[in-house]
């Protein structure tokens, strides 16, 4: 009787005192330190990013606005002429481009009527590393429609050229066309340029959907932020492959 009342107490005390303290030390040596991640502090570049990057580059860009003066281009009584789209667009284009840094300079800045050799005389004389020509595009078919990018036979430009057709197709302005580099000497802007040179055919006037979106002050500056990403991608390209052959 009595090894059995004090079984009963050793038992009572094993419960009581040493099993508490046993789990305790269970816990605290099971215990997994898991480490924080750091946060990740790399960006990556893509079209959202691109919009609040500033670039470094000093190259003079010089926007080209095609027509001019006694030359209106295509017309419809109650519409925008092309000379005007072309001004209008090419401004916003230029004034995009000096917004993030870059230096730009124009052709024409109001409704003077340009030869090309004019043009050609103004873009050298300013010193411009780059030209982007703005023109328009119209049809005796009104269902013709869509924008394209002439370029000269320039690895560097056709990769340019190759940005921007990217850039370009995320803001749904309408069918693309085609890049084309073989058909520059149409183009007496690309042709007699000395300097690397993008022409871009934005649409066709004739057509109501492509007007409507030409017209629209909207997608106007879609187009200018499409340009603007295309040279950052360019630059940052660039500087890749520098690093690479270093």
């Amino acid at each position: 009787m009595r090894r059995a009342i004090l079984f009963l107490i050793f038992a009572l005390f094993l419960a009581m005192v040493i099993q508490p303290n046993l789990n305790k030390q269970i816990k605290e040596t099971s215990k997994i330190d898991v480490p924080e991640q750091a946060e990740s502090k790399t960006t990556l570049i893509t079209n959202d990013t691109v919009s609040n990057k500033r670039s470094k580059s000093k190259a003079i860009i010089c926007i080209d606005a095609s027509r001019g003066g006694s030359d209106a281009g295509y017309t419809s009584e109650g519409h925008t002429s092309e000379k005007e789209l072309n001004l209008t667009i090419a401004q916003k284009i230029g004034d995009t481009l000096e917004s993030v840094g870059y230096k730009v300079v124009y052709t024409r800045s109001d409704d003077s009527s340009l030869t090309t050799e004019d043009r050609i005389t103004a873009l050298t004389a300013q010193k411009a590393d780059y030209l982007i020509s703005i023109q328009m595009n119209s049809s005796s078919d009104s269902l013709s429609k869509g924008y394209s990018i002439f370029t000269q036979p320039n690895e560097k430009m056709i990769q340019l050229a190759k940005e921007l057709a990217s850039t370009m197709s995320s803001i749904n302005l309408s069918q693309f066309e085609g890049i084309d580099s073989d058909h520059y000497e149409n183009f007496p802007i690309l042709y007699d340029s000395q300097i690397p040179s993008i022409l871009l055919e934005l649409g066709y006037l004739s057509n109501s959907d492509d007007y409507s979106k030409l017209t629209d002050e909207t997608f106007q500056q879609k187009i200018a932020d499409a340009l603007h990403k295309a040279f950052w991608i360019k630059s940052i390209n660039t500087l890749r492959s520098v690093f690479f052959v270093l």
